[in-house]
């Protein structure tokens, strides 16, 4: 094989290690892509169940002072009634 011949191959070679990497480069680059769209959707996920965890709590606290505000005001006015003996 003549030298000519070696380095026609050896190009050869090169060039489809060339490709070879641009393929894994592609594939590396779409598979952050992707690892970012995953992690911006489980973030997106996770601030709805917070903010849905925060909301229920926050409409069973308010409920619950709506009840005791209710108690207290028919409280006051039975207090009120008997006071002043108001049928």
């Amino acid at each position: 094989m003549s030298d000519e011949e070696i380095i026609t191959i050896s190009q050869a070679k090169q060039e489809d290690y060339k490709k070879e990497i641009k393929k894994l480069n592609d594939i590396l680059t779409n598979m952050e892509c992707i690892k970012d769209i995953l992690f911006n959707s489980v973030v997106d996920e996770v601030h709805k169940a917070l903010f849905s965890n925060l909301l229920r709590e926050i409409y069973s606290k308010r409920d619950k002072l709506e009840r005791t505000i209710i108690d207290l005001a028919k409280s006051v006015n039975k207090k009120l009634q008997k006071k002043y003996k108001i049928n």
